[in-house]
């Protein structure tokens, strides 16, 4: 059989933008209180949002609700999907209004919360307590694997879950622990600071370059290099001097 449906439709044959569609309101009976206990409390509206042509029919969603006045809308579903809160607007596929403060509560309902927030300049990512930490990872929230950690008191740590400084980065494997370089002036990699430490054989515990030169570098073993990228001497070795400990 046919499904059941129930049609709302505007008598106005020519349709334009802001037009009335078709509305469902929500309304107490008439009661001894008068004034606000008998105006419309919620409604629900379909507005053009575009004049209606043959192949034009834009039409948004709209949410009101009343508190103690007339209904104010509150939420909008556009004709491309977007979604706006407080706002009649929105741009993107959830928008909301333009206005600073706290803008989404994910863990609380007042007061300190987790969430995000916008002030002048500023977006804010924050946690309800300084006890309380941000973290990155992949996966799912019950089984997240985690790669990054903010401490609610600014420190950070990579590939740690307790750093005790304000930045702690650790790495178990081969890969470079922390790599700076500059690629700007057109000539590839211009300069580099490069820290890596891994397990097994000689390898450089810290490095600079200049353009896939080492400048300076400390191995694993001790051994230090100034001009030369694999000191072999004991202490230090300077250009390609091939005497033991200090030279020139």
């Amino acid at each position: 059989g046919s499904t059941g449906r129930i049609v709302l439709q505007t008598a106005q044959p020519d349709v334009r933008a802001a037009d009335v569609l078709g509305r469902i309101d929500f309304q107490a009976p008439l009661d001894t209180q008068g004034t606000d206990g008998i105006l419309v409390t919620a409604s629900i509206t379909g507005v053009a949002e575009e004049t209606f042509t043959a192949s034009v029919n834009g039409t948004a969603l709209t949410f009101a609700v009343a508190d103690g006045d007339a209904v104010v809308e509150a939420m909008r579903i556009s004709h491309n999907g977007n979604v706006g809160i407080g706002t009649t607007t929105p741009g993107f596929p959830l928008s909301f209004a333009d206005t600073r403060g706290d803008k989404i509560s994910l863990l609380g309902q007042s007061g300190n919360i987790y969430g995000f927030g916008v002030q002048m300049a500023r977006l804010q990512i924050y946690t309800a307590t300084a006890t309380s930490d941000i973290t990155f990872g992949y996966g799912s929230s019950a089984a997240m694997t985690e790669t990054m950690r903010i401490k609610g008191k600014g420190m950070v740590g990579i590939g740690t879950l307790v750093p005790d400084a304000k930045l702690e980065v650790v790495s178990n494997d081969s890969v470079n622990t922390a790599f700076i370089h500059n690629t700007g002036g057109g000539y590839g990699q211009e300069a580099a600071l490069r820290v890596k430490m891994g397990t097994g054989g000689l390898r450089d515990a810290f490095q600079v370059e200049d353009f896939s030169r080492s400048l300076f570098v400390i191995k694993s073993n001790g051994n230090v290099g100034i001009g030369v990228s694999n000191p072999i001497k004991a202490g230090l070795h300077v250009g390609n001097s091939a005497t033991t400990g200090v030279s020139a």
